[in-house]
């Protein structure tokens, strides 16, 4: 699966959001990169995927801010770097979080990421404080997908996400946010946060400091080469969410799609650190909390479609997962919406 040549207008506005507030014309940006500055105020022209990186390379070097404007107070050229350093000597993915968030923490206070356990989920969570730039959205995306990227290189494995939420309304491009995260993405939420299974917290960091440097020059670059997750375990994710009946879709099933064997399914899941069993697993949780989010949908119903014998065995899969029952997490959620 090729990242699309073109991404959304709106996209290349969001992330120039934050140097009108720093005394930066967006249009002179633009104007670095050879693009026009017609793509500000026409919202059907198309911005090539290739210029993404230019665009914000040259957004950094303009402000001399690696966080592109939208924080309070500027993140110096190499900040980000350091952070990768201060990262990369960790022995497990929770020391690369903890480490994360220490390090933000200290440079920037109103940027808050916080790490919460409930069951076998982890909740990733990053509060974007401060009003120096209204519209935060692209920003937020970006740094979010970064967390992921960066903690996916560390480990040298994807970090298969169970769902996103964001505190932003959906985008005009969200399109490009399915092909960003192979997952539920759930917008108007309390919270910006990424959610996946704590097993991924014990692995250990497979980089060194002397890989740094040639990732930090792909960086900027990210969203562009790396926008989807193709991974083969992101690629099966895909087909189990658009299948209604994913239940009965057996391996023997997912090796003939691929036109290979199921030993060869079992030995590449392997190698990414997963397997059918879990990723399955996986989307049924999402697939659970996606329905509990509809309150047009009865539980037991819910307990049917994901394939459970009775709704019991729903509600005690339901709790190891998340902490909560089914009926105490539809609560909350119910709670948490706007207005």
């Amino acid at each position: 699966m090729n990242a699309p040549d073109t991404i959304h207008s709106s996209t290349v506005r969001g992330f120039l959001a934050g140097c009108q507030p720093n005394g930066v014309d967006p249009a002179d940006i633009l104007q670095q990169i050879d693009f026009s500055a017609d793509i500000l105020t026409d919202s059907e022209l198309r911005f090539p995927t290739e210029k993404l990186g230019q665009l914000l390379t040259a957004i950094s070097l303009s402000l001399q801010d690696e966080t592109l404007g939208f924080l309070d107070r500027r993140t110096a050229i190499g900040g980000l770097e350091m952070s990768v350093h201060a990262m990369v000597t960790a022995k497990t993915l929770l020391e690369v979080v903890q480490r994360y968030t220490a390090y933000w923490s200290l440079l920037h206070s109103d940027v808050v990421s916080t790490i919460k356990v409930s069951g076998d989920e982890v909740h990733m969570i990053t509060d974007f404080l401060g009003d120096k730039v209204v519209d935060k959205s692209r920003f937020i995306t970006w740094t979010m997908f970064m967390i992921l990227r960066v903690g996916a290189w560390m480990i040298k494995k994807p970090l298969l996400i169970d769902r996103m939420l964001f505190t932003f309304n959906a985008p005009e491009d969200l399109a490009e946010y399915n092909e960003m995260f192979p997952t539920h993405i759930y917008f108007n939420q309390d919270v910006n946060s990424l959610v996946f299974n704590k097993r991924f917290l014990d692995l250990p960091v497979l980089q060194t400091p002397e890989n740094v440097p040639a990732f930090i020059k792909i960086l900027p670059h990210l969203m562009t080469v790396s926008r989807v997750d193709d991974s083969f375990s992101g690629n099966i994710r895909r087909i189990l969410q658009g299948t209604k009946n994913f239940d009965s879709l057996s391996l023997k099933a997912i090796a003939e799609h691929f036109n290979t064997s199921q030993d060869t399914v079992r030995r590449r899941l392997n190698k990414e650190g997963s397997s059918y069993k879990e990723i399955k697993e996986s989307v049924r949780r999402d697939m659970a909390i996606y329905h509990l989010h509809r309150k047009d949908t009865p539980i037991g119903e819910i307990s049917y479609l994901l394939g459970f014998s009775e709704p019991s065995a729903f509600n005690r899969a339901f709790k190891n997962w998340t902490g909560l029952t089914p009926g105490d997490y539809r609560r909350e959620a119910a709670q948490s919406l706007p207005g």
